[in-house]
């Protein structure tokens, strides 16, 4: 494994937002989409930003924040969890497209 040769972190203000997990089963559409945007998408804009420069570095770590609700259900927090397990799921998938590129995810 290479060594960068400017190996400081960078910083990242994602997993700062939070959101209640209790939304109703069948709460209002804008509801479901507010916590999935802060949540999951909120996620995915911090990789645009980051994973470019990770990988033009040419190695680097990546840390997505989720919880136990990304990886079981919770009563009364249908949509906490389907965005918990969003972010759980795409860390995965990018752990895999990403580690023959030295980056860690």
């Amino acid at each position: 494994m290479r060594q960068s040769p400017n190996p400081q972190p960078i910083p990242s203000p994602q997993g700062q937002a939070y959101v209640p997990p209790s939304l109703p089963r069948s709460g209002p559409a804008e509801a479901w989409e507010r916590l999935l945007d802060i949540n999951l998408m909120g996620t995915v804009r911090s990789l645009n930003v980051f994973l470019p420069v990770l990988i033009e570095r040419g190695d680097g770590h990546i840390v997505n924040t989720a919880s136990n609700a990304g990886l079981q259900g919770l009563a009364y927090s249908a949509a906490y969890c389907a965005s918990k397990g969003g972010v759980v799921q795409l860390t995965r998938a990018l752990a895999i497209e990403y580690w023959k590129r030295d980056i860690r995810v």
